[in-house]
């Protein structure tokens, strides 16, 4: 018996009841369903779109390697001049220090005759009392004289 209900005073009756046996339903012979098929050209389109896709990402992966290959050569053949320079350079400095040396330029002086300044050869001149120039009144020449001395002071510009 099923417990009491509190608030419902009324009673399920149709537990008491007895089942009626239902019928067993005959299965109905099945029709054949359609199937919504895609069609073959959405999936030949899927197809080939995903092959280009692939394709493309392979074709660049190339190309950039092929680019990446010609940069190293690029390199090295930079890498390889400037080595180059750069013992050329040492050779020229070599050059150079030997041609400039201190022996070369004391026999060079010794062989044209000059010698080291003597420390009475020195003449200090003190300039403290500040720059004063003094004119002198040169004789008044004739014109004559300051035309030769105008064509004399062209030719030693020129000479």
């Amino acid at each position: 018996m099923p417990a009491p209900m509190k608030d419902n005073l009324a009673y399920d009756l149709s537990l008491f009841e007895e089942k009626k046996a239902r019928p067993k339903e005959e299965p109905k012979p099945e029709e054949p369903k359609l199937v919504a098929r895609k069609s073959n050209t959405r999936v030949a389109v899927k197809i080939l779109a995903v092959v280009l896709l692939i394709g493309s990402v392979v074709g660049l992966m190339l190309y950039s390697q092929a680019q990446l290959t010609a940069l190293n050569a690029t390199s090295q053949n930079l890498s390889k001049q400037l080595e180059k320079a750069q013992d050329e350079q040492a050779r020229l400095r070599i050059e150079l220090d030997r041609k400039v040396s201190t022996a070369k330029i004391e026999e060079y002086v010794q062989a044209n005759g000059l010698v080291k300044q003597e420390k009475n050869q020195v003449h200090y001149v003190n300039l403290s009392e500040g720059d004063v120039l003094e004119v002198q009144d040169a004789p008044s020449t004739g014109w004559i004289e300051n035309i030769k001395s105008f064509f004399q002071s062209i030719k030693e510009y020129f000479a």
